[in-house]
This record gives C-alpha cells, sequence and structure tokens, in this order.
C-alpha cells in the first residue's frame, strides 16, 4: 500500500485476491495492522486470533479469520525518516515469521521504496522540465509578439508589451493566446494601433458628451435655457 497521508492508504498491488481484499477493507474500515504501522513506521508481527486481536481491530480480525488468515507481518515502505507505504505479509498459519524472515522481508520494503522514490523523484523533475519548457516557448511566443506590435505601431518593445498585456486582460484572454493571434496576424489591430489610455479617454469623452445632451433643451441648444435666466452679475434669479 502506498500512503496519501498518515491516516490514508491506497492498494496498489496485491499477490493474491484475499490478500486484495482484507487490505481494501482496511483501507475502506480505516482498521487493521496496515494502518497502525503506516501510523507509526514501525512493523509489527500479529497472531490473528480472537482474543489478542479482536480488541484492536474487530471488524478486520473477523473479515481475516473468516479469509483463513492466523499470522500477519506489516513493514513500512521507508527511506530514512519518509514513510510511503506498507507492505504486508498474511499467513494462513499461527507462526509467526521468525527474525530471519523478517530481515529480508524489512531488506526487500526498503529495495521497494527505493525504487518507487527515485521513481517519483524522476517523475517530479520531468514534470518540472515540462513546465520550464512551456514557460520558455510562451515567453518567446510573447517576446516575439512585442516584435510584430513594435513594428506595426511604430511604438518602443516594452511599450507594446504594455498594450498586449492590456489587451489580454481587458478581454479576459490569455498573453500567450494574444501573442499567436499577432503572430498569426489573426489579432484585432485595435490591440496595438490604440493605446489603452486613448480608449479610455475616448470612452471618458463619449460619456461626457452624452452627460451635455441630457441637459440640452427642448429646442436642442446646449444651455441656452440657463443662460436666459441669469442675471447681470452672473447668478441663476431667484426662484
Amino acid at each position: 500500500m502506498f500512503a496519501r497521508s498518515a491516516d490514508e492508504l491506497q492498494l496498489v498491488a496485491s499477490s493474491s485476491e484475499d490478500a486484495r481484499v482484507l487490505q481494501l477493507f482496511e483501507v475502506q474500515r480505516q482498521e487493521g495492522p496496515c494502518l497502525d504501522t503506516c501510523r507509526t513506521g514501525i512493523a509489527g508481527i500479529h497472531r490473528i486470533d480472537r482474543e489478542s486481536t479482536v480488541t484492536m481491530w474487530p471488524r478486520f480480525a473477523e473479515a481475516a479469520l473468516e479469509a483463513g488468515v492466523r499470522s500477519v507481518m506489516v513493514v513500512p515502505l521507508r527511506l530514512g525518516a519518509e514513510n510511503i507505504g506498507t507492505l504486508t505479509l498474511f499467513s494462513t498459519t499461527e507462526q509467526v515469521l521468525s527474525d530471519g524472515d523478517a530481515a529480508v522481508a524489512q531488506a526487500l520494503a526498503d529495495l521497494a521504496a527505493i525504487s518507487i522514490i527515485q521513481h517519483r523523484a524522476l517523475d517530479r523533475g520531468m514534470r518540472i522540465n515540462n513546465q520550464l519548457t512551456k514557460a520558455l516557448r510562451s515567453r518567446i511566443a510573447i517576446e516575439q509578439a512585442k516584435g510584430v506590435i513594435a513594428e506595426r505601431a511604430k511604438i518602443e518593445p516594452d511599450e507594446a508589451f504594455v498594450r498586449l498585456r492590456r489587451y489580454a486582460r481587458e478581454n479576459n484572454l490569455r498573453l500567450r493566446d494574444v501573442a499567436d493571434a499577432a503572430l498569426t496576424g489573426n489579432l484585432d489591430p485595435a490591440a496595438w494601433t490604440v493605446a489603452p489610455e486613448t480608449r479610455r479617454a475616448s470612452r471618458q469623452k463619449d460619456s461626457s458628451v452624452m452627460g451635455v445632451k441630457g441637459e440640452r433643451g427642448r429646442d436642442g441648444s446646449a444651455g441656452h435655457v440657463a443662460k436666459s435666466r441669469r442675471n447681470s452679475e452672473g447668478h441663476l434669479p431667484p426662484a
């Protein structure tokens, strides 16, 4: 079994159907020698009988006895202080393993742990390498897009990057997708022909014009009514 956490095990391999069922039973019921060894990191050798084990793991003991198991040995899969799971040996006899057999079992578990940890480290390294490669390719595409936009808009590359990034944010797009569109010629020309500040100023101007229109009189002359009511001092006469 592999340990996802101190209290959560995952069955990954078994040598028989009975062993698989018993270990799945432990995982489902959260009870049994595998969980104890996983929590403590200490190997355990146990006789399975109604007197000694029913009080420790009552449901597991009943299931094990029904399967014909009379003793069990659990050794941790560990490397140094890192415990990654357990190896369980079930026996149909009450005679527990000798010290020599227990040492061999722990040695096999240690070898398995080393192989698993090395595989995980290699897999982690490959994932990191793939992530870095993807990030590098994205960066290259963005740099190329900066050059394209800088040439089209006749601006500096830094300003081109600002416009690309702002356009991506305003339209809820990934920067890499915007860069790819720029390189393939599918990017909206507004992304580089008009600076973001200019677009905002234009929108603000439009809003201001709409506000002025809302104050026009029925004859369409802006402010004419208010001007005619002002006195010589420039103030509106009292109502």
